[in-house]
């Protein structure tokens, strides 16, 4: 059948195309979500085309850094405390009764509460949902 090298070769494709695909609803490629790029957009741009150009070199990099902290850096730090509330819902006192089954409910609330939390992180991150 396959070769193990052709089996890699096709594994390696399979995984840039599911980065590509994934990063391309990237909520860093809002507006709302570029806090450092944006800064550098209204602060940081020269004027002429001349002194554009020559500072393209450096800009390029200096670009993709301040994408990819606005992207893992800060993007994930501002949502923390939206995914932390929208995973609080599953401890909510007035949405669920408590009783003597709550010792056995309580590790599944855990759990739970760890895969919303984490869910609603990279949803956040990923999604570029519109601020209201």
């Amino acid at each position: 059948m396959f070769t193990r090298s052709q089996t890699l070769k096709a594994g390696c494709l399979v995984c840039l195309v599911t980065v590509l695909q994934a990063s391309s609803g990237c909520a860093v490629l809002s507006e709302d979500h570029r806090h450092i790029t944006r800064y550098l957009d209204e602060n940081a741009v020269p004027e002429s085309t001349a002194v554009k150009i020559a500072a393209a070199p450096g800009a390029i990099p200096l670009g993709l850094t301040s994408l990819t902290v606005d992207g893992f850096l800060i993007n994930p730090v501002l949502n923390f405390p939206k995914a932390a509330k929208d995973a609080w819902n599953v401890f909510d006192p007035e949405k669920i009764p408590y009783s003597a089954a709550e010792i056995f409910v309580f590790p599944m609330r855990v759990v739970t509460f760890v895969v919303i939390f984490i869910g609603s992180e990279i949803g956040r991150c990923c999604v570029p949902i519109p601020k209201f």
